[in-house]
C-alpha cells in the first residue's frame, strides 16, 4: 500500500498515476508514452516477452529502483505480462483496466 504523501509526490512528478496490485505486489504505473507503446507494437512479434517487459518497465514509476523491479519479476515472472497488459489497457483507456487512479 502506498501512503498518501508518496501518492502526492508521484502525482507531482509523473502526473496521472495508477496503483496496480497483483500477486502480493503493489506498483504505481503511468500511462505509456507514445514511443513506449510504438516499441511494444513493433517488438511484440519478434520478442514477445521482451516487448512486454520493456512496456512494463516504461510504465512503472514505483518501485523506482530497477533492481526492485527485477527482483519482483524474478519472484513472479508472470507479472511482466500482467503489468504490461495493464499498461496496454491504460494506453487504450480500456474499461478492463484493474488499476486504481491515485
Amino acid at each position: 500500500m502506498i501512503d498518501d504523501q508518496k501518492k502526492q509526490e508521484l502525482r507531482e512528478k509523473h502526473g496521472t498515476v495508477f496503483e496496480f496490485e497483483k500477486a502480493g505486489y503493489t506498483v504505481v504505473l503511468r500511462k505509456p508514452v507514445p514511443l513506449a507503446y510504438k516499441q511494444w507494437v513493433n517488438g511484440k512479434d519478434n520478442d514477445q516477452h521482451g516487448a512486454w517487459e520493456k512496456l512494463a518497465r516504461a510504465c512503472i514509476v514505483e518501485p523506482s529502483d530497477p533492481m526492485a523491479v527485477s527482483a519482483m519479476f524474478d519472484d513472479v515472472p508472470g507479472l511482466v505480462v500482467e503489468i504490461g497488459a495493464e499498461c496496454l489497457a491504460l494506453a487504450h483507456k480500456s474499461e478492463k483496466s484493474e488499476a486504481k487512479k491515485l
